[in-house]
């Protein structure tokens, strides 16, 4: 399993900076037909437990800077997924509850154009 405590976070928000800065965004972090969603789902669901763990905190980082109540820590569980649901909704999205690239990147443009560049 991978920790969040794996990664060093200083760092990889110091690389994040500069791109929301510029108005860009870190790339949507799986293979294509992946998404960050529930542990029980298919191969293709990622929740966290076993790997991406970090690019997961970071996007729950984002949706509560966002506004939505979430504890950042890299799992996908019911929070996230109500979360992300909500997310989805406002966002005209198609609302599964599944963080794919659409929802990655939508969020990380609803970020830019608040003008928020500090998770």
């Amino acid at each position: 399993m991978v920790d969040t405590d794996d990664y060093d976070r200083e760092q990889v928000l110091g690389d994040i900076k500069p791109l929301l800065r510029n108005g860009m965004w870190p790339e949507f972090p799986l293979d294509p037909g992946w998404y960050f969603g529930p542990v029980s789902g298919p191969d293709q669901s990622v929740s966290g437990k076993y790997g991406h763990r970090h690019q997961l905190h970071l996007m729950q980082q984002v949706l509560a800077r966002l506004g939505w109540e979430l504890e950042a820590d890299g799992l996908y569980g019911p929070a996230t997924r109500e979360a992300t649901l909500e997310f989805q909704r406002k966002n005209e999205l198609a609302a599964d509850g599944l963080i794919g690239p659409d929802t990655w990147n939508a969020a990380w443009q609803a970020l830019i154009q608040q003008g928020i560049d500090d998770l």
